[in-house]
């Protein structure tokens, strides 16, 4: 039912814990988390009522009603009362957008996937001053990166570590470091084609090699 990046999401979610997920789409992961135990109660949310209906269609189907519940709302709704948050498959602004409208400092945890610059994503937790306290790579067809931070908890980050993700960089994972070697090949092919002086991306490669080689 889980695809592997939702599946990954899945893994970081709190035992027992109540989950609201924003932009669920079909419900899948909400489905998945009530069906397989992990969570006794989940929020499928979504602005739009399309997907809504979809959700509907598969909570019925799995006999979840009254356990996961379809929620129309564009964003995080206060009103929800949840311990984990999941904003996954969205773009990073979209995200930022959802995250800076609510006070954060009820939920035990944030999970966020952004389908592109998590750089930013993780600029932007640390500009909060929240501490991330879990990440995570996984091929799915393409590379995904997942930052969880604890909006309870401070935390702060240098460009470095926004680029390479403080505790991926730590944990080097096998799957990691071929990520980063993806990285440093598709640098290396701009740099055949171009002479480059002083653009950052020379940094962000010599942190790319200083990490591999370590």
């Amino acid at each position: 039912m889980l695809s592997k990046r939702l599946r990954a999401i899945f893994e970081l979610v709190l035992q027992d814990s109540v989950v609201y997920d924003v932009g669920s789409d079909h419900a899948f992961l909400a489905c998945a988390l009530v069906k397989e135990k992990k969570c006794p109660l989940a929020y499928a949310g979504d602005n739009k009522k399309g997907p809504l209906d979809n959700a509907q269609k598969n909570i019925r189907e799995l006999k979840l009603e009254g356990k996961v519940i379809p929620h129309l709302y564009d964003g995080i709704d206060p009103k929800i009362k949840a311990d984990v948050v999941v904003l996954a498959g969205m773009g990073f602004y979209t995200a930022e957008k959802i995250l800076s409208a609510v006070d954060l400092s009820k939920y035990q945890m944030i999970i966020v996937q952004v389908n592109q610059d998590v750089v930013k994503l993780r600029s932007f937790i640390s500009e909060l001053g929240y501490k991330i306290v879990k990440e995570r790579v996984v091929y799915d067809g393409f590379y995904y990166e997942i930052v969880v931070f604890d909006p309870r908890l401070k935390g702060s980050y240098t460009p470095k570590e926004c680029y390479l993700g403080p505790l991926l960089m730590k944990e080097k994972s096998d799957l990691y470091l071929a990520y980063l070697s993806e990285r440093k090949k598709a640098l290396e092919a701009i740099f055949q084609k171009a002479d480059l002086k002083s653009d950052p991306r020379l940094t962000y490669y010599k942190w790319i090699k200083e990490t591999l080689e370590k």
